[in-house]
C-alpha cells in the first residue's frame, strides 16, 4: 500500500507541477495586465490634468475675449469653445473612472492568481512532505528488518 500510495502521490506532484506552471503563468500575465492599466491610468491622468489646466489659463482669459469690437461673437464663441472643453474634460473624468476600476479589479485577479498559485504550490509541498515521510518510513523498516536478522543470527561479527 505505500508503494502505490508514494507512486499516486508522485503523478499527483507531476500534474501538480504542471499545473503551478499554469498558475504561475496566469500571475504573470495579470501582472502584465495590471502593469498596462496603469500606464493607461498614468496617461490619461496626464491628459485629464493638462486638460484642467488649460481650461483653467482659458478661463482667465475672459477679460481678453471681452475687449474689441466684435464682443457678443467672441463671448459667443468663448462659450462655445468652452462649453466643449468641459464636455472633453467630463469625458476624460470618466475614462479616468473607467481605468481605476479596471486597475482594482485587475489588481484583485493578481491576487487571486497569487492565492491560487501558493494554493498548488503547498498542495505540492504537503505531498512532497508525504513521500519523504513514506520513503524514510520504508527505509527504517528495513533498517529495523535487517537488525532483526543479525540479532537472530547472533549480531554481526559473530
Amino acid at each position: 500500500m505505500g508503494e502505490s500510495m508514494s507512486a499516486n502521490d508522485k503523478r499527483k506532484i507531476k500534474t501538480l507541477g504542471n499545473v503551478s506552471r499554469l498558475t504561475e503563468r496566469r500571475v504573470e500575465e495579470a501582472k502584465s495586465l495590471h502593469r498596462q492599466v496603469e500606464r493607461q491610468l498614468s496617461i490619461s491622468q496626464s491628459q485629464l490634468q493638462e486638460l484642467e489646466r488649460y481650461f483653467s489659463e482659458y478661463t482667465q482669459n475672459i477679460g481678453f475675449v471681452a475687449q474689441g469690437r466684435n464682443r457678443a461673437f467672441a463671448l459667443q464663441n468663448y462659450r462655445h469653445f468652452m462649453h466643449r472643453i468641459e464636455q472633453t474634460i467630463e469625458q476624460q473624468r470618466n475614462v479616468v473612472a473607467q481605468l481605476k476600476r479596471r486597475l482594482e479589479e485587475q489588481a484583485q485577479k493578481v491576487r487571486e492568481a497569487n492565492v491560487q498559485h501558493r494554493s498548488v504550490n503547498k498542495l505540492t509541498a504537503r505531498y512532497e512532505h508525504r513521500i519523504k515521510q513514506d520513503d524514510e518510513r520504508q527505509e527504517q523498516a528495513i533498517l529495523d528488518q535487517f537488525g532483526r536478522q543479525n540479532a537472530h543470527r547472533g549480531g554481526p561479527g559473530k
